[in-house]
Formats: C-alpha cells, sequence, structure tokens
C-alpha cells in the first residue's frame, strides 16, 4: 500500500482506491489499538509484580503485635469487650492510624439484604387504600 493513496483520495476516486484506503485505514487503527493492548498489558504485569514483592515484604513482618493472639469468643451481652475487639481489629485493618469508634450496635435479626430491599419497593409501590 502507498502512502501517497492518502493524497490522491477525492469523490472522483475509483471504487477500487476508495476500498483500498479504507482497508490501509483500518488497519492502521487496529494496528495502533494493538500495540496499546501491548502497552497496557506490560504495565499490569509490571504493578503486578511490584505488588507481589509489596505483599511479600508485608507477609515477612506481623501487621501488628496482636497478630498471633487466640481470637476470642465473645458473650452477645458483653459490649466492653466487643468493643475492645473491634477496636484491636481497626487498628491491626489501619496499621496503626488513628481512629474512633463512636458506637457499637448489634446487627438486625433479618439479614436479608436482597428480601428487605424487595419489601421496602413493593411497600413504595403499595397503592391500596386502608
Amino acid at each position: 500500500m502507498n502512502i501517497a493513496l492518502f493524497a490522491k483520495i477525492t469523490t472522483e476516486s475509483s471504487f477500487f482506491e476508495q476500498v483500498n484506503f479504507m482497508l490501509l485505514c483500518f488497519l492502521l487503527v487496529i494496528g495502533v489499538l494493538a500495540i496499546l493492548s501491548l502497552v497496557t498489558s506490560l504495565l499490569g504485569i509490571f504493578f503486578k509484580s511490584l505488588d507481589s514483592k509489596q505483599a511479600a515484604a508485608k507477609a515477612a513482618k506481623p501487621a501488628c503485635a496482636c497478630a498471633n493472639m487466640p481470637v476470642a469468643t465473645v458473650a452477645a451481652d458483653d459490649s466492653a469487650r466487643i468493643a475492645a475487639i473491634i477496636s484491636a481489629a481497626v487498628y491491626a485493618v489501619l496499621e496503626g492510624a488513628p481512629h474512633r469508634i463512636v458506637s457499637v450496635k448489634p446487627a438486625a435479626p433479618d439479614l436479608n439484604w436482597a428480601s428487605s430491599g424487595r419489601n421496602a419497593i413493593f411497600a413504595s409501590k403499595n397503592n391500596i387504600k386502608k
């Protein structure tokens, strides 16, 4: 394919010249997309290798001093212990960053979120008059 083809395409060009031009442009676009795909894949591989190196470095040292402690079982009415355990978990996840627990409340007895959402939608659509 000839680069001079770009300069001589006009509305009076023959059908085969126009098809040739379209194929050349199509191949150019596909080539650029392939190069972009290759570059993004290589960047992904590079960043995955960085992540694996950082994860290996983190795995070498424990997150906190409480990492090797046994898991405690807590009674449902012991709110001070629950707050302490939640605070320790937040401390471990945030890696020692400052935090404040405002309140600890028990979860609702019905943890079926899909059913609750459906019920709320049906209740909002209910037009039955009492």
